[in-house]
């Protein structure tokens, strides 16, 4: 898989986010690819900033949207990198 830039933008309105953007850390450490949290404070930089309606989790890789969906299990982590694989084509 080629390296790439991987972007998490994230409201912190609940308890699990934190958590939600170092799984997606942790993931990039594995595959050498870079990641920038985004984190976004306000109603309006949701709405004006975040990748998809889900303005709470979402995972951007070279600039193409990838995931709202927290990476937490084995069949989440392979279908995340089956799709990096994809947007890095």
């Amino acid at each position: 898989m080629a390296v790439g830039q991987s972007s998490v933008h994230n409201c912190p309105t609940a308890p699990s986010i934190p958590d939600a953007v170092q799984g997606v850390r942790d993931l990039a450490a594995e595959t050498e690819i870079e990641v920038r949290a985004v984190k976004l404070e306000s109603s309006q930089q949701v709405r004006d900033s975040a990748p998809s309606a889900y303005g709470v989790f979402n995972v951007v890789y070279n600039g193409e949207f990838v995931t709202y969906h927290y990476i937490d299990s084995k069949k989440r982590k392979r279908a995340f990198l089956t799709r990096l694989s994809k947007a890095g084509e």
